[in-house]
């Protein structure tokens, strides 16, 4: 079933999310499994491309998967591979003049994102980019936004969620007070690593905490470029004003219609 696939792509590998949103969009995926509403009542989706004159701008709202299947649109989910796309599109066109990265997440899978990332960086070095966010740019979303040549916000914005985390869920102890046992037979020293029908062993967590490890600095790197406090990448959010102070952001405004017109004035 579809939706399982998507609870299979947020658990049992490394995230780069808001907790609250990343609890929110499994629970919604396991609310649609079990029949509770129609998926198609759940989110308009936003186009990941528009045009205003000589203006581009790229939408990045909702949890950032690798890919998306038009039932994880719906639960408000966006595609990393969209998204190339559609910096392909905005690179190749002649009558793009510069680009706005419009971002609205809380983050989402790093799968995907390193290399998601690179191409927004690589677009900047060729037209003007700025990224926008009216509400919220964190985690994943921030590693993406980082790479424009400027980030705006909003006001009330919330910025920053630099971290990664990997949630494994295990039901030994849970099965065994069932009366339960399950007998796993393997080859391969990691193959099982993740199962939930056995606790993770001291040596599978030094394994994956040495994975979260790379992605976190591999994060770290990626938006290093902005001159950032260590202290700043702990996973803390900032509002906007704190965020300009912090070098999160480069500066506040209220209207991205106002941006785009400024951008379309300039050209």
């Amino acid at each position: 079933m579809k939706y399982a696939q998507t609870i299979r792509k947020l658990q049992n590998q490394p995230v780069a999310i808001l907790p609250d949103h990343h609890r929110a969009i499994l629970e919604t995926a396991h609310e649609v499994i079990a029949g509770e509403y129609d998926p198609k009542e759940l989110f308009e989706v936003e186009p990941v491309y528009q045009q205003v004159g000589g203006v581009a701008i790229i939408n990045i709202c909702g949890t950032i998967l690798p890919t998306c299947s038009k039932l994880e649109k719906m639960l408000g989910a966006v595609s990393c591979k969209e998204i190339r796309v559609a910096v392909q599109r905005a690179q190749q066109d002649a009558d793009i003049k510069a680009v706005i990265f419009n971002i609205e997440s809380g983050g989402g899978v790093v799968q995907g994102v390193p290399e998601t990332g690179e191409a927004i960086k690589a677009l900047s070095a060729i037209k003007p980019t700025m990224t926008y966010t009216g509400e919220c740019m964190a985690s994943a979303a921030y590693w993406l936004g980082a790479q424009a040549g400027s980030i705006i916000a909003s006001p009330s914005a919330m910025i920053g969620s630099i971290g990664v985390y990997l949630s494994v869920l295990t039901m030994e102890k849970s099965l065994a007070l069932e009366g339960v046992e399950v007998t796993i037979l393997q080859a391969g020293k990691y193959k099982t690593l993740g199962i939930s029908a056995k606790d993770l062993t001291a040596e599978e967590k030094e394994y994956l905490q040495e994975g979260v490890d790379k992605t976190y600095a591999d994060f770290v790197t990626a938006v290093s470029h902005r001159g950032l406090a260590t202290e700043t990448m702990q996973g803390e959010v900032y509002d906007a004003i704190e965020a300009v102070n912090l070098k999160l952001i480069d500066g506040t405004q209220t209207d991205l219609a106002d941006i785009v017109n400024h951008f379309n004035a300039a050209i």
